[in-house]
């Protein structure tokens, strides 16, 4: 663990390698009904003494009639038909309640047993198919994948998480758990561009319109990932990237969980705590990645003891300078943004993860364990939220010898401008916006994507009456090579038609295609607020800067990166 110590003051972050024992199967295994009970409990009692009043004042009206008439045999017999009609009401109103979902469910842990629960699954054939949890599994281990069709990460997740299928020797099944439903899936199915979902064509299914697994396992991140035995029996909690077959042929040989899935909690006893010399219990502190993280952001407040605990963990320096912005040092979400970020660091790298193939998720994982750092501090219940995240930027200055701010700069900057004269474009009330790629309007749902064929020169890929922002937006999306920010010289106010030579453009293609219709993209200069990460010691002159897809660099960082690559 690497710790940290500034002014004096102790400054350190707390990680328990405890292993998390598995809980006693026979003290903790519960069968369906005693789940159901216990989750039911409340809701049943109220919804009971409901009908008990009901059936108090229906039994008083009734005896008053009766005992009118000096019938007795006919008061008990009213007794019991009531008796019958009540037990007959509370089954048929437990049944309803069930099926309204009106349970309350308690979420579980690692040790205890999931029960029977139904399902919907939509499977590879993409057929709606009713089943239940139980009907899968049996000698084989159980990996419930949380996931939903807007999460990349996801998505990217799931060939590495059924190729497990076959690398631990067919030991394992994989069910991915969705909430949403069956029409969003079966149009994300079709409509997806995603490599690693197409290469499971055939093979994916997915539960639909979940909502009872996912309150069993609420999640505080997406991707979530539970591991269940051959006893549906909870052993791991964690992310997909930790899942491979050493964790997983681990976890199946011991009774308690990898190291790696180690779960987080704020109630866990702090480093600092017990050492009796400390005045007060206030610290804070950075380690580097910390493995089984299944959250980013914790924050407990102990009125008792007059403090708060906030914890963030395993996020990239600018997520954490993002997390330390206040009021008077804004960061307005430049520092996300390639055109708006200057890296003046030793190896641009180790800030922003960049790569061509999204699906490889243990190369991202590689690189987070070496270059995501987690923070921690317990400060006094006085202090302010804005004085907190003013504390947290100022340790990430001081630990790690940075700084971040924002500051006018002036930078590289592509310029367009009119290389002849171009007749304004107006838009004419049956002219339609368009942004056309392989003769399609593109939309993410395949059924809402339109054929509008070639534009009449023949390319397949055009805009047609887009402004000027509109214009750079398409240029960012067509273009292979990074596109810096775009500054208008053109004097030119109307709308834009240009036909593209394909899908995907290098500048050179872009400019060509510019130069057809009166404008081209030319190297300038811009001065604009700019988020700028400085390493102590270096510093940058604005022709020594390089806009590459990690945002601007100095020259060195770049020619230092190609070396790498020849190598």
């Amino acid at each position: 663990m690497n710790n940290f110590y500034k002014g004096g003051r102790g400054l350190a972050f707390v990680w328990r390698d405890g292993i998390i024992p598995l809980r006693n199967k026979n003290i903790h295994k519960k069968n369906i009904d005693a789940t159901l009970w216990e989750k039911q409990a409340s809701i049943y009692t109220k919804k009971f003494l409901n009908l008990l009043k009901r059936f108090a004042r229906l039994f008083a009206g009734s005896i008053d009639q009766t005992t009118k008439t000096k019938s007795m045999p006919s008061v008990w017999a009213l007794i019991c038909f009531m008796l019958f009609n009540l037990s007959t009401a509370w089954a048929q109103s437990a049944e309803t309640r069930t099926a309204e979902g009106q349970t309350e469910i308690k979420p579980l842990q690692i040790g205890d047993t999931v029960p029977n629960v139904p399902l919907k699954i939509l499977n590879s054939e993409r057929n709606l198919v009713q089943d239940r949890l139980h009907n899968y599994g049996g000698e084989k281990w159980i990996i419930l994948e949380f996931w939903n069709t807007v999460c990349a990460p996801c998505i990217a997740a799931m060939p590495h998480l059924f190729s497990l299928e076959n690398d631990v020797d067919e030991k394992v099944r994989v069910i991915p758990v969705g909430h949403e439903s069956e029409e969003r899936m079966n149009a994300f199915l079709r409509n997806t561009r995603a490599p690693g979902m197409k290469s499971l064509e055939g093979r994916f299914h997915t539960v639909i319109e979940d909502s009872v697994l996912t309150a069993m396992f609420p999640k505080t991140s997406s991707p979530h990932t539970v591991i269940l035995d051959e006893n549906y029996v909870v052993r791991a909690v964690t992310k997909p990237a930790y899942v491979d077959v050493h964790m997983l042929t681990e976890l199946m040989s011991s009774n308690a969980p990898s190291t790696s899935v180690k779960l987080f909690a704020l109630e866990e006893k702090l480093l600092l705590a017990p050492n009796e010399l400390l005045v007060n219990p206030f610290y804070s502190g950075l380690v580097k990645y910390v493995d089984g993280l299944t959250t980013s952001f914790e924050s407990k407040t102990d009125s008792l003891n007059g403090v708060v605990h906030e914890f963030f963990g395993n996020m990239t320096l600018l997520q954490l300078y993002a997390a330390g912005a206040t009021k008077d040092k804004p960061l307005k979400g430049l520092q996300f943004k390639p055109e708006h970020r200057i890296l003046l660091v030793k190896d641009p790298h180790n800030i922003v993860y960049h790569t061509e193939d999204a699906s490889d998720i243990q190369r991202k994982l590689a690189w987070d364990r070496v270059n995501k750092y987690s923070y921690e501090s317990v400060l006094p219940i006085t202090m302010s939220t804005e004085s907190r995240r003013a504390r947290l930027r100022n340790d990430m200055d001081s630990f790690l010898g940075m700084s971040a701010e924002l500051k006018s700069v002036t930078v590289p900057c592509l310029v367009l401008k009119q290389i002849r004269n171009v007749t304004r474009r107006n838009l004419d009330h049956d002219d339609e916006k368009l942004f056309v790629v392989n003769g399609w309007v593109p939309n993410r749902l395949k059924e809402q994507e339109k054929y509008v064929g070639n534009s009449p020169s023949g390319a397949q890929t055009y805009i047609r009456n887009l402004g000027f922002k509109e214009l750079t937006t398409v240029i960012r999306k067509l273009s292979s090579d990074p596109i810096p920010t775009i500054v208008d010289k053109t004097g030119y106010n109307g709308f834009y038609n240009v036909d593209f030579s394909k899908e995907s453009n290098s500048l050179a293609d872009i400019r060509a295609a510019l130069q057809k219709e009166g404008f081209d993209l030319v190297a300038g200069e811009v001065e604009q607020e700019m988020f700028v990460l400085s390493e102590d010691g270096i510093e940058a002159n604005v022709d020594e800067l390089v806009f590459t897809p990690l945002g601007y660099v100095t020259k060195s960082c770049v020619d230092l990166n190609r070396a790498q690559k020849q190598k």
